[in-house]
């Protein structure tokens, strides 16, 4: 016997409470369109494709949804390698998931939160973004060779993160 609430948490074998994954979702361009998986490889920087392009200001700041409303109808979808990216009235394009077996330019320096560091343009998707947003922007990738570090304060040294705010894995309760 216990409340209603007792009785529908999972329990495990010696009575105590136990998380439930509900779902797994990824967001391979920060702030655009998610995707929903049925599992995900989990990698040194998170999950497996999530968050590893960026579209950041002619400054090199990152742009989000928070100012960037537009960006919320942007839906990003996996076909094998390659990601398609669509927006309204602006059409769709094609690039690889993999932002290395894709066209990338340069090296750009870029601030996410505190965290500055050099990564290339995909110039097709930095195309794309521009005309999204009717304002010049830039669209570039993590590659391996590009690190962002965890806050030491909650972090081993070494441990990394890509364009997701501050961690790699992000936990959320219903």
């Amino acid at each position: 016997p216990g409340s209603d609430a007792a009785r529908s948490s999972p329990r495990d074998t010696l009575g105590t409470d136990v998380m439930r994954l509900c779902s797994i979702v990824i967001h391979p361009i920060k702030s655009c369109g998610a995707i929903a998986l049925e599992r995900a490889r989990v990698e040194r920087r998170g999950l497996a494709h999530d968050r590893r392009f960026l579209i950041v200001d002619p400054a090199g700041r990152f742009v989000t949804q928070r100012e960037e409303p537009r960006l919320s109808r942007v839906r990003v979808a996996i076909d094998g390698p390659a990601m398609e990216v669509e927006a309204p009235e602006v059409g769709r394009v094609e690039t690889p998931l993999d932002p290395e077996q894709g066209e990338l330019v340069g090296a750009h320096r870029v601030t996410v939160w505190r965290s500055t560091l050099e990564v290339p343009e995909v110039p097709r998707l930095s195309s794309f973004f521009t005309h999204v947003l009717g304002r010049p922007v830039r669209c570039v990738a993590m590659t391996r060779a590009a690190h962002r570090a965890i806050s030491e304060r909650h972090a081993r040294p070494g441990d990394e993160v890509s364009f997701a705010d501050g961690y790699p894995l992000l936990v959320a309760s219903e």
